[in-house]
């Protein structure tokens, strides 16, 4: 993969979107075909949901800038990263946004009732992560899924660096919001190296 990439960065890093030379609308044609697969890998409706951006982080905060206004209250998992925290907690401080943490037990597990129970009229958002890369604890995400389906409640999901059997779970649970990197742990997978 990385001779691929060298080649790109090389040989073939045209500005698409803004180039009208042949370079450009090559690269151009790969990004939309990316996005092709990578909407069916995910069963997303249209290409057109896949985006790429600069990093998971980067992702993350333009979901819950675009998404959330004052008022709005997210639920997290208490096993959450910090560059989900201290995004959502800017938010808290200057975008009129609340948020509750779910509960886990002492051994750091944490059921689709304690997501439940942090749920309140004003929820608009529930955002985990899959498995913690600290404790190891996997989230139960296909009941937490059913559980923001019951309450109208979106999902935003960030699944394990191994990707082999998420596809299923994104169809399954009802995720609405999906991010990943591209990168991390993906070498040897031979998947690309940006994030999205």
């Amino acid at each position: 993969w990385g001779t691929r990439m060298a080649h790109l960065l090389h040989e073939g890093a045209f500005n698409i979107n803004r180039g009208g030379y042949e370079g450009a609308y090559e690269v151009a044609g790969r990004v939309l075909d990316t996005r092709d697969l990578l909407a069916k890998l995910f069963h997303a409706e249209s290409s057109r949901q896949v985006i790429f951006t600069p990093g998971v982080t980067w992702s993350l905060n333009m979901l819950l800038q675009g998404l959330l206004c004052p008022g709005d209250h997210v639920v997290v998992s208490g096993l959450e990263h910090n560059g989900v925290m201290r995004p959502l907690f800017h938010l808290c401080e200057t975008g009129g946004i609340s948020y509750a943490v779910a509960r886990t037990s002492v051994t750091g597990e944490m059921t689709a009732k304690a997501v439940e129970e942090q749920i309140r009229p004003s929820t608009k958002l529930v955002l985990v992560l899959h498995a913690s890369n600290v404790c190891g604890t996997i989230l139960p995400i296909e009941e937490i899924g059913a559980v923001c389906r019951k309450h109208g409640v979106f999902l935003r999901w960030i699944p394990p660096r191994a990707r082999g059997r998420f596809r299923s779970i994104c169809r399954r649970c009802g995720i609405d919001f999906l991010a990943f990197t591209g990168r991390q742990g993906s070498e040897r997978a031979g998947r690309g190296s940006g994030d999205s």
